[in-house]
Order: structure tokens, then C-alpha cells, then sequence
């Protein structure tokens, strides 16, 4: 029953690196109706994500764990194409020259943990088995967390 709360934890800390890039890119995202409009769609795909994360009828899933695999597809799918169109849309802004915040220095063990997480999310979506699903989210919460503390010390 560990893979539910663990894809729970790997989506609010997802949302919240996401947050963080949001935040170095104010300066570059212009203030109109339409960039709003497109911000909302992230925002409403990390909710939308959200609601698959836990059963609304719990007492239907004896085992959570084949809940989780029936929907995990859903929410790590999502995920990957709200952290494609950022890293899109960050493409877009450095080919374009757009002002991107100047990110603080991080440090090349916060720097690996964020190169390892992307390819482990997308390993994520193929595995079927829950031990290489378990792994893989362990692994994956594991890389949010030392990218976290190792870019402030």
C-alpha cells in the first residue's frame, strides 16, 4: 500500500519545483490574458492530477496498490506533459532571449538529482510491476528531496 501516498508526495513536491521555475520566469511571462489562460491550464492539470492520486471511494480498493496501477498512467502522464511544456517554454525563452531569472548557484549534487529525476519519470510511466514502481517512486521522491536540501547548502 506504500505506491499511492508515495505518487501523492511525488506530485505535490512535482508541483511545487514547478512553483519554482513559475517564479523564475516572471519576468519573461507578459501579463496578459492569454499567458493567465495558460498558467491556469498547468495549475488545473496539477488539480486534475491530484484527484486520480487517492480513491474517492477507498473502501472499493482493498489493495491500493492496484488502484495505483490502474491509474498511475494518468497522473505520471500528466505530469510529464506539464514538465514538457515548461522545459518547452524555457527553450522557447533562452532561443528567443527572453529575461529568465538568474537561478542561484545549486551546486552539482542538486544538479544531478534534477538530471536524474526527468528520465526516472519517464521510466516511471512504462514499468508495470510494482516493485520497479515502488523503486522508481522511492528513487524519485529520494531525488526531489536531495535536489532540495543540496541546493541550500
Amino acid at each position: 500500500g506504500w505506491l499511492v501516498p508515495l505518487l501523492g508526495l511525488l506530485v505535490i513536491t512535482d508541483q511545487t519545483g514547478f512553483w519554482l521555475t513559475a517564479y523564475a520566469f516572471r519576468e519573461a511571462i507578459p501579463l496578459t490574458f492569454l499567458s493567465l489562460l495558460a498558467v491556469l491550464v498547468l495549475i488545473g492539470g496539477y488539480y486534475l492530477l491530484a484527484t486520480f492520486v487517492f480513491p474517492d471511494e477507498p473502501e472499493a480498493w482493498p489493495d491500493f496498490d492496484d488502484y495505483y496501477l490502474r491509474v498511475n498512467r494518468i497522473v505520471i502522464g500528466g505530469m510529464l506533459a506539464i514538465n514538457f511544456a515548461m522545459i518547452g517554454y524555457a527553450l522557447a525563452l533562452e532561443a528567443a532571449g527572453g529575461p529568465i531569472a538568474e537561478a542561484e548557484t545549486r551546486g552539482p549534487v542538486a544538479d544531478l538529482a534534477l538530471l536524474l529525476a526527468l528520465p526516472s519519470l519517464v521510466a516511471l510511466f512504462f514499468v508495470k510491476s510494482k516493485r520497479a514502481n515502488l523503486a522508481l517512486l522511492l528513487l524519485l521522491n529520494a531525488l526531489v528531496w536531495v535536489e532540495a536540501i543540496a541546493a541550500v547548502l
